[in-house]
């Protein structure tokens, strides 16, 4: 059984397209280099996908953090989860005025700890008392307009304009404009560590223009982030309402562990496997809702798999040990055109 060292990152899905693509893949593999680094390291696997998310978080062409889409009030929330594979987790909704959430939950991640919250009045009173050593490492910002980057507003005039134009025309729908001008850039990073731990997190902004409190999947523990050791990793980007309601991270999960359970190498005996599991499920998905996005699974042993039914995903993954990587990818993979690399 092979459990080497092994990170898969997702940056969203959706209709990237060449321009934003090209943006996204160099911040991509300095996600994937933040990782490693400290997998390499032998860091436990929480510190490995943190690392990752945080490098997305602080770059304005995903849907996190910094690059966050703000709801119809104009405000950044993000929301964001992480799960040992030991299955301790912390995940916080409608956290605000950050670049780094994905920091906070890991400060927060003790050992025994169990907690989905809301970023309260509280908690944001004392980071913005508190100390200033703090307040720079989840990258607190005075004002909610700080948080709003500037890809981000370009992206909102453009939604705004196609707003205008699809309400003058007779049949059109803002759901058309959503498809247009989201890019459904939420993060999120698996990884197996050396001691053979899996580990999974998932950082996002939301829908853009949601409303006020909305909530997708992504901080939700068995939906948009799960992490067992045992059975797998996963982090799921796109429609959140979509993998809410199908449940479908949770098949994935159960149709894992089912396999797992009559044949502990299975992954790693049959490289096509898990690939083939999860499609098969996402298939099933598509006979249930009409949302799309992207899921990417790390098993126990073997090498990590991805699906996506959205026209566009972004990913990066590598495989190996300390001494070597045996496997890498930085791509924006798509349904009608071959993949864009670095």
């Amino acid at each position: 059984m092979s459990k080497d060292l092994s990170v898969i990152i997702h940056g969203g899905a959706g209709g990237i397209g060449k321009d934003h693509g090209q943006k996204k893949l160099p911040v991509l593999k300095e996600a994937l280099d933040a990782a490693w680094k400290a997998l390499a390291s032998d860091q436990p696997g929480e510190m490995a996908v943190v690392a990752a998310l945080k490098v997305l978080e602080g770059n304005q062409y995903f849907n996190a953090g910094y690059g966050g889409y703000p709801n119809v009030h104009g405000i950044v929330l993000t929301d964001v989860g992480l799960m040992r594979g030991n299955r301790d987790f912390v995940s916080i909704i409608n956290c605000r005025k950050v670049k780094y959430p994905s920091l906070i939950v890991l400060d927060m991640l003790t050992p025994g700890k169990n907690l989905l919250t809301v970023w309260t009045h509280e908690m944001m009173t004392n980071l913005e008392k508190g100390a200033d050593e703090l307040k720079e490492r989840y990258g607190l910002v005075k004002s909610h307009e700080e948080l709003i980057a500037p890809f981000v507003k370009e992206m909102i005039e453009k939604k705004k304009a196609l707003e205008v134009s699809s309400n003058a025309s007779e049949g059109s729908s803002q759901r058309n404009a959503d498809k247009h001008t989201d890019k459904h850039g939420t993060v999120g990073c698996v990884v197996r560590d050396a001691s053979g731990s899996i580990c999974a997190g998932t950082s996002t902004g939301g829908v853009s223009f949601k409303s006020n409190g909305r909530i997708g999947d992504t901080p939700v523990i068995g939906s948009g982030v799960y992490a067992d050791t045992e059975i797998c990793g996963l982090s799921t980007t796109g429609h959140g309402e979509t993998f809410l309601k199908t449940a479908i991270s949770s098949f994935v999960i159960a149709e894992m562990r089912s396999e797992l359970r009559r044949d502990p190498d299975v992954f790693y005996k049959n490289e096509l496997a898990l690939k083939e599991l999860i499609e098969r499920e996402f298939l099933d998905l598509q006979n249930k809702a009409t949302g799309t996005g992207a899921m990417i699974v790390m098993p126990p042993s073997g090498n990590p798999a991805y699906v996506f039914n959205a026209s566009q995903v972004a990913l990066a993954t590598r495989s190996g040990t300390k001494e070597g990587i045996k496997y890498e990818d930085v791509l924006i993979d798509s349904k009608k055109t071959p993949p864009m690399r670095l």
